[in-house]
């Protein structure tokens, strides 16, 4: 990878009012940029300012996988994201997830994986808050080089989101989002339907409504077996996104209107609203993507909260 594109890839520290690396053990968090902060339907009462914005924990990039040092594992990218997001404040060390293998669909807690070429990481900025005001995000950072299957399966989630960004403003029905993202997929082949009844997805339940079983299958993982375990199911157990939806609403205050972006959602969208549009596609053992940003509708379109760092997956040297 050439130095212009490193650069461009690597998101700029820009956390008021001091600019810094910060460094802890073998994991250098060598990013910190805002944490997207925004506002509900309701706007903000008289007085009440809005925060100094705060960290974006997606922005964390690995030093040692930049390098190439190998060894790396997914404990140290957990608490590099912890790190990140913590000492600028944020109320929760568990609002997210991570997940790291070779097909991109892993998406959960570190368990003391290695990371080598060829590894997805799934960083999920499900649920990071400060001072009442929350937020979502998620990116994907893919390691050497990944599949071919990979590669479109993560073009795709991210053509999506774009799609559905560039319609983002009053006036316009929810669904037009969905609609609009969910084309990627059908082009591609991946549904044959947009509309959210008929999209497949991971939590799907069988045909005649009984729940769908976890398949129970070996799963070879050499980081678990080296600790006296065996991976002995399948996740997802069906492919699709994880819901058949493209987002859903961020509330503040909590309690605030609910509300998925839907195909079938028609409801306007008005100045203020806050919400994430997150894409996604995992196939059982072979391909999986999250990719998401979080928007605010503005009286002419919308600010996106978290363009702090890129939408594209982050690209990462070969491991050993």
């Amino acid at each position: 990878m050439s130095r212009a594109v490193a650069e461009r890839q690597t998101p700029s520290i820009s956390v008021a009012p001091r600019r810094r690396a910060y460094r802890r053990g073998p994991v250098a968090v060598r990013s910190l940029s805002a944490l997207p902060v925004g506002r509900d339907r309701v706007a903000e009462p008289d007085g009440f300012p809005l925060p100094p914005r705060e960290v974006d924990a997606s922005g964390v990039v690995l030093v040692r996988l930049d390098a190439g040092g190998a060894g790396v594992t997914d404990y140290e990218v957990y608490a590099a994201f912890t790190y990140a997001q913590m000492s600028r404040g944020g109320e929760t060390g568990d609002g997210y997830q991570l997940g790291v293998n070779e097909f991109g669909t892993h998406c959960g807690k570190p368990y003391g994986r290695v990371i080598r070429d060829g590894d997805v990481l799934n960083l999920y900025v499900s649920n990071v808050t400060y001072h009442g005001y929350a937020a979502q995000t998620a990116r994907m950072m893919v390691v050497g080089t990944p599949t071919a299957k990979q590669e479109e399966v993560l073009e795709m989630t991210v053509d999506a989101v774009r799609r559905a960004e560039k319609l983002i403003r009053p006036g316009l029905a929810l669904s037009t989002l969905h609609d609009a993202a969910f084309d990627a997929y059908v082009e591609r082949g991946y549904l044959t339907s947009k509309r959210t009844r008929d999209m497949p997805f991971n939590w799907e339940a069988m045909p005649d409504g009984t729940p769908r079983a976890v398949p129970y299958q070996y799963v070879a993982d050499k980081d678990w077996e080296a600790q006296g375990r065996k991976l002995m199911h399948v996740y997802p157990a069906t492919l699709g996104p994880h819901n058949p939806n493209l987002g859903h609403q961020i509330d503040l205050p909590p309690g605030g209107p609910e509300y998925n972006v839907t195909s079938h959602n028609t409801d306007i969208m008005q100045p203020g609203m806050v919400f994430v549009l997150h894409a996604q596609w995992l196939e059982p053992l072979v391909a999986g993507s999250n990719i998401g940003d979080l928007y605010l509708v503005t009286e002419d379109g919308y600010e996106n909260l978290s363009h702090h760092t890129p939408l594209e997956p982050y690209r990462a040297p070969a491991q050993g």
